[in-house]
């Protein structure tokens, strides 16, 4: 007949899945946070940007909860400052941009190209529209044969954190995503009580 005591089931550790998984269960707490969790420093390729995209966890996620939500402004907003998170990296520890002219008017104008040309498919709003201008007019000038000058990468840079890209635009955006994701991971963990 059967035993008095009842068998036993071994279900799994989830204690080791859920170890396994702590690194990626809090996205980082701010949209600055997300950014410097970004692996490529110095590599602007568009396939490095792309893989950054589908290798980096919390930037894909928070991709597709603006993609699900159709904010496209906001999704080439974080396009831009994933594509200017080198740069910007760079300029943070050497205090300069690229190590040549060519890497400069390179990486200047096909970030000018993708997101502050007028015929960009993926454009940015900028709230100080001088700025906008001027970086239209020295991408320009670059095109003319200007070399590319250490202010107007500064300039590139100082276009991440105008209003429209940060303040009013992504950051509201990724913590409403922070604080959607940390309601999910409690139902989560509720669920399993």
């Amino acid at each position: 007949m059967g035993s008095v005591y009842p068998q036993i089931y071994e279900m799994g550790n989830i204690c080791s899945v859920i170890a396994k998984e702590k690194k990626k269960a809090a996205p980082p707490h701010t949209l600055s946070e997300l950014l410097s969790s970004l692996k490529f420093e110095d590599d602007l390729s568009s396939s490095n940007v792309q893989n950054e995209f589908s290798e980096n966890i919390w930037l894909s996620r928070f991709a597709d909860f603006l993609e699900k939500r159709s904010l496209d402004d906001e999704l080439s907003a974080l396009q831009f400052l994933v594509l200017t998170q080198p740069l910007h990296a760079q300029f943070n520890r050497k205090r300069t941009f690229g190590s040549s002219s060519s890497e400069k008017r390179t990486v200047f104008l096909s970030i000018c190209d993708q997101f502050l040309s007028e015929s960009s498919q993926t454009p940015i709003a900028l709230d100080n529209s001088a700025l906008f201008n001027d970086l239209q007019a020295t991408s320009n000038s670059i095109r003319a044969g200007l070399k590319v000058s250490e202010e107007s990468l500064d300039e590139l840079l100082k276009a991440r954190t105008d209003t429209l890209v940060w303040e009013e635009g992504l950051e509201p955006m990724y913590m409403k995503f922070v604080q959607q994701t940390n309601i999910s991971q409690v139902a989560c963990l509720l669920s399993l009580l």
